[in-house]
């Protein structure tokens, strides 16, 4: 696949997935009990939370890891522990000082 192509596409998915915003890439959405992460929508649940989806950010944190990425200070560890936010409130006010 040409450089441009692969370019096309990855923005196309950048479009359909997070509305082609930087800011879209983290959420957590009203009535959830976990974060969605990244292009891949990776959910991170809070301490003493699960739910019906299997949780898929500490395991990409860690593969990341594996192939030698060098990860923001917040994520060190995190495929060890459980999501910093324990409320979609903390999560947004978090959020809203990042910008």
């Amino acid at each position: 696949m040409a450089p441009a192509e692969a370019s096309r596409i990855g923005h196309k998915i950048w479009q359909n997935e997070c509305g082609g915003t930087i800011s879209g890439l983290t959420s957590w959405n009203s009535g959830e009990d976990f974060a969605s992460l990244g292009i891949g929508h990776f959910i991170w649940y809070p301490e003493g939370k699960k739910g019906p989806f299997e949780e898929s950010f500490p395991q990409l944190v860690s593969f990341i890891s594996s192939r030698g990425a060098k990860l923001p200070q917040m994520l060190l560890g995190a495929s060890e522990r459980p999501c910093p936010w324990k409320t979609r409130q903390e999560f947004c006010l978090h959020k809203s000082r990042q910008k």
